[in-house]
């Protein structure tokens, strides 16, 4: 009987696949996506194009490119360029346990086998940024942002470190936001985060064993109460079928390294650029009171400059539910 209603679900996902993809290419996605390789981007920059605001869009956790569809044509209306980009081992490059593709499915040897993405690190992410931001800047592209998604926060972090002469500025969508040299799993340590369902284990993630060295999601469960936890946690605030595609285009692992490593940041590198948070106040993941925790530590660690917050009545993934307010506020922040 599980395996029967796995199925199902499985035919039924692929449906929701074809026709979301047939969603992303009418927005012009399939031109617009890159996989953080520089050079394509500015192969396909015109001339008179230079001058106009270039956003790279940094997916968050279990995330692709995908996720920024809605946005792109809305950004791109209004004179700005954004570049959705895949991080390493997400998008078409993504790498499944291989207990993934078994029939019956095995929910043990899923929980137990070693990631994929074991050995990618934190830096993968960041230099995979860095060096799009190297090609565009060779270019004369820009001015050059960076816009992070929820875990996105700190390879945005990252990058607006190393590569702050290159950037105009960096921009937080319901983003952790780890203070200098401090990592991921610091900033989820904080009290302001107890309320998140994320951290109180309601967000459909599932147990792994010792050696998986990531954190894994199984997108394609047949158990209905862990798909209402997923939805209730990331995207309460759109439709059932809109929640399912966009179940099904997730990738299951996350590296262990994005959580862990610590980032250095100084008031020269970092601290010299502007800095500005949007704000999801229904988000039941990063929520409201710890994104304000977070914006007020960092504005108060000496690091420099000071937040420009932005509020939008959405859930955690605004680029589902809320693409025009979000248009706005990345319109409104880099003009």
């Amino acid at each position: 009987m599980f395996n029967f209603h796995k199925t199902k679900i499985v035919k039924a996902n692929l449906q929701q696949r074809r026709g979301f993809m047939a969603g992303l290419a009418a927005g012009g996605l399939s031109a617009l996506t890159l996989s953080a390789c520089g050079g394509s981007a500015v192969a396909n920059a015109s001339a008179t194009s230079q001058g106009l605001p270039i956003v790279i869009l940094v997916h968050g956790s279990w995330h692709s490119s995908f996720c920024w569809a809605r946005v792109l044509p809305l950004l791109t209306a209004r004179g700005v360029r954004p570049l959705p980009i895949d991080l390493p081992r997400t998008g078409l490059n993504v790498r499944f346990p291989a207990s993934w593709y078994a029939r019956p499915f095995d929910p043990t040897a899923y929980a137990d086998e070693v990631s994929p993405l074991a050995a990618t690190t934190l830096a993968d992410y960041s230099n995979s940024v860095g060096s799009l931001i190297d090609a565009l800047h060779a270019a004369g592209q820009g001015p050059i942002y960076v816009l992070g998604h929820s875990l996105g926060g700190a390879t945005v972090n990252a990058v607006a470190e190393s590569r702050a002469a290159k950037l105009a500025g960096v921009l937080y969508l319901s983003a952790l936001l780890p203070l200098p040299n401090q990592s991921l799993l610091n900033t989820i340590a904080r009290p302001s985060l107890a309320t998140s369902r994320v951290v109180q284990g309601l967000a459909g993630a599932i147990a792994v064993g010792p050696n998986v060295q990531a954190a894994r999601i199984d997108s394609n469960t047949p158990d209905p109460a862990v798909r209402a936890a997923i939805q209730a946690t990331y995207c309460a605030d759109v439709s059932e079928d809109d929640f399912l595609a966009w179940l099904n285009l997730l990738v299951p692992d996350d590296p262990t390294d994005l959580y862990a490593t610590a980032i250095p940041l100084t008031a020269a590198g970092y601290g010299s650029l502007k800095r500005g948070y949007i704000k999801c106040t229904a988000d039941e993941a990063v929520v409201p009171a710890a994104a304000d925790d977070m914006i007020a530590a960092m504005d108060a660690s000496g690091i420099g400059g000071k937040t420009i917050v932005q509020e939008i009545n959405s859930s955690h993934c605004a680029f589902l539910s809320q693409p025009a307010a979000l248009a706005s506020a990345i319109v409104n922040f880099v003009s």
